[in-house]
């Protein structure tokens, strides 16, 4: 009978730390998507109205989450970015898509160097022929090959 108890509890334990640990990983998941932003697809973006002061560190591509590490100064407080696209492809194989970032200013001025990880899902930029497109950003160099 003593057996039975202390094969019971050591059985209850075990699924317990595995229960616990399916949870944590759960949050964990559950917080790296809490900060993600939507990519805003808009065909009358004013590119030149644009505010471009900023940096861009590097970029990523993990899924559909596009992540961009980048540095600002002057503006303290919680920035304002919104990634824009403007729905145009450009005729390639894969076709290409330009994504502009856009600072919004909070106007709570400060000098601050600050640097950010922004990220965006940008599943609404899947092209409908193929599952590759090729992501330029308007500030930046790189090209981003999002296959999907």
């Amino acid at each position: 009978m003593v057996k039975k108890n202390i094969l019971f509890y050591i059985i209850l334990i075990i699924t317990l730390l595995i229960n616990s640990c399916f949870s944590a990983n759960k949050l964990n998941n559950n917080n790296n998507n809490i900060n993600v932003k939507e990519l805003v697809i808009n065909k009358n973006i004013d590119i030149p109205g644009l505010n471009m002061d900023y940096i861009i560190n590097n970029v990523t591509l993990l899924d559909s989450i596009l992540k961009i590490d980048l540095s600002y100064s002057g503006d303290c407080g919680e920035p304002d970015f919104e990634l824009f696209f403007s729905g145009n492809y450009e005729k390639s194989f894969p076709p290409q898509a330009t994504f502009y970032l856009q600072h919004k200013s909070n106007k709570k001025k400060c000098n601050e160097n600050i640097n950010k990880i922004l990220k965006f899902n940008i599943s609404k930029a899947k092209y409908y022929k193929g599952n590759i497109v090729y992501i330029k950003l308007h500030s930046s160099n790189e090209i981003i090959t999002f296959k999907y």
